[in-house]
């Protein structure tokens, strides 16, 4: 099949771009909405905002803005930016003394080149975490993905 684009299909994505969006123009040209919206990207055809959110649900249009939570609607606000950020750091430490010792005895050993980083011992995805059964033994670590150590952190609660 023929990838390229006919004068005939640029020219009707460029007479309807304004009128439809992009998924009614792929199954018009058969193509698919990816390639639409890249080819009227290439040809510099810009949505104007109005006409993006005209075919948009008003949900869609407030989660993209994110006008609902913004700033003291937020059922999480505290105030705004805290004083003192370094307060819930301090914290951690206090609290758990034996992970952060544990942590950075792995960041040590991994910079000085002494460890290295290993693959999930799940699934064998390179970007793997370090997790540790027990704190007072650092080195003895299993790698796991962020999905496998989660899933894991999880199965205890």
């Amino acid at each position: 099949m023929n990838n390229r684009w006919s004068d005939v299909e640029i020219k009707f994505i460029k007479e309807n771009y304004l009128k439809m969006n992009s998924v009614v123009i792929s199954q018009h040209l058969k193509r698919s909405p990816h390639a639409v919206k890249m080819k009227m990207k290439r040809l510099g055809l810009i949505l104007p905002k109005d006409i993006v959110f005209s075919f948009m649900s008003q949900s869609a249009i407030n989660r993209n803005n994110n006008i609902e939570s913004k700033g003291e609607q937020n059922p999480n606000w505290r105030g705004g930016i805290s004083k003192n950020n370094y307060h819930y750091k301090k914290l951690q430490i206090e609290r758990y003394p034996e992970k952060i010792n544990a942590r950075r005895i792995v960041a040590l050993e991994i910079r000085a080149g002494r460890l290295a980083r290993g693959c999930c011992e799940v699934c064998g995805k390179s970007s793997a975490h370090a997790h540790h059964d027990d704190y007072n033994k650092p080195l003895e670590i299993k790698w796991l993905c962020q999905k496998h150590h989660n899933a894991l952190h999880n199965s205890r609660l």
